[in-house]
């Protein structure tokens, strides 16, 4: 399970970088996950920050991964030596930015039309239009064409968060544009928050099928 580049990234470990960010992470994703706390011992981290942002986007991208890969691991470990799980931080950037590459076309926009920062009337707000059903939503309630200098008219009218609060409830997607220091009073924030990082579902019993054997969670015959 380990993943390397051959360029000037390869043989930068953790001994030379500080993964604090990437090894809170991944902390987060395997307690959500109910793996054990020592499990992240064999985790090794790789490389420096790819991704440009004023975020640690390039730790959780590789404690994603990281957590992913440990647990696959978790799964081995059940018939045989559970192996180290090594991870690149450049490769992981490069598949949270883009995972295929065009050859002979061009990828269309990701982004729709209306999507994008707009001037309220007390601050900003991003609208997420993508999804056809968050597009649907926003226009919902602000009542208008989808058309972008139409949409930017109408959320003038509204202050950023009563047009968050309004788009969210009915199932669309939008964020008024906080500082840093406004973001913990979010209460959409709050809530994703105390979810923790990872979502699980019992796939199996939804579809009827039978759940993963007790022995071979525990190594057992």
């Amino acid at each position: 399970m380990n993943s390397f580049a051959n360029d000037e990234t390869h043989g930068r470990t953790e001994a030379a970088e500080d993964y604090r960010a990437d090894r809170m992470f991944l902390g987060a994703a395997i307690e959500a996950l109910g793996l054990p706390r020592t499990a992240a011992d064999r985790v090794r981290f790789e490389g420096p920050d790819s991704l440009p942002s004023a975020f640690a986007v390039t730790a959780f991208a590789s404690a994603a991964i990281g957590a992913a890969a440990l647990a696959v691991s978790e799964l081995v470990a059940a018939v045989a030596d559970a192996p180290p799980v090594v991870v690149d931080r450049r490769l992981a950037s490069l598949w949270f930015r883009m995972s295929i590459e065009p050859v002979g076309w061009t990828l269309p926009s990701p982004w729709d039309p209306i999507a994008g920062d707009y001037p309220a009337g007390d601050g900003w707000i991003r609208l997420h239009t993508n999804a056809p059903r968050h597009r649907a939503a926003a226009l919902h309630v602000l009542n208008c064409a989808a058309e972008r200098s139409i949409v930017a008219e109408a959320v003038k009218r509204w202050s950023a968060e009563a047009l968050e609060t309004a788009v969210v409830e009915v199932g669309g997607c939008a964020a008024a544009m906080r500082t840093v220091a406004e973001e913990p009073a979010n209460p959409y924030a709050d809530g994703q928050y105390s979810n923790g990082p990872v979502w699980v579902q019992d796939l199996a019993a939804g579809l009827g099928l039978p759940a993963l054997a007790p022995s071979l969670l525990s190594g057992g015959p």
